[in-house]
């Protein structure tokens, strides 16, 4: 938005020390932020937010990458409960059924991979679903949108949980870390 304001600013003035000034602003912000948008926590956290989803991204490419790396996430998120059901327990079987039959353990382990495979083009779905809502105004709660949806996007809504806490900067921890050396500053000078 910065850079959106300067360049609008710039385009209304005449050639002088301010324009050179805010021209010199402007492609200081696009060096100094042009790979933010690839940086993997950022762009998921903008994805995930219902505030700005792909319209948060300044190039289109970028939310397009920013939507597969979101797609792979929530695959490997699918796979890694998948096996958490070791290939044994997987049978739904009993061990005297399985002695009867020796292709039930191969077809119940076909059956808990048709399950991934099928869980993992949902996720794609739910994905497509998620972008294709209308987006939140920015006085909204983003949190307050992923705990009404749980249900409704379970995939997304463990990630969202994963990437919307992530603090926007590190002054509250750091204030508190001040305070509690003035307090401790201050015992000492007791």
């Amino acid at each position: 938005m910065l850079r959106h304001v300067i360049s609008a600013e710039c385009a209304q003035m005449a050639p002088c020390i301010g324009a050179t000034l805010a021209n010199y602003l402007k492609n200081n912000l696009s060096e100094k932020f042009s790979d933010m948008e690839k940086v993997n926590s950022l762009s998921l956290a903008t994805i995930l937010d219902p505030r700005f989803k792909q319209a948060g991204f300044t190039n289109r490419s970028n939310a397009q990458a920013a939507v597969e790396r979101l797609t792979r996430e929530c695959a490997s998120l699918i796979d890694a409960s998948a096996e958490d059901v070791p290939l044994e327990t997987a049978t739904s079987a009993s061990a005297s059924e399985q002695n009867h039959n020796l292709w039930a353990l191969l077809d119940n382990y076909v059956e808990s991979q048709h399950c991934t495979s099928s869980a993992s083009a949902s996720t794609a779905v739910e994905i497509q679903r998620y972008l294709k809502e209308q987006i939140l105004t920015r006085a909204e709660d983003p949190l307050k949108y992923w705990v009404a949806r749980k249900t409704l996007y379970q995939t997304l809504w463990k990630l969202a949980c994963k990437y919307l806490c992530i603090p926007a900067s590190s002054v509250p921890c750091e204030r508190m870390f001040s305070k509690a050396g003035e307090l401790v500053a201050r015992r000492g000078a007791d």
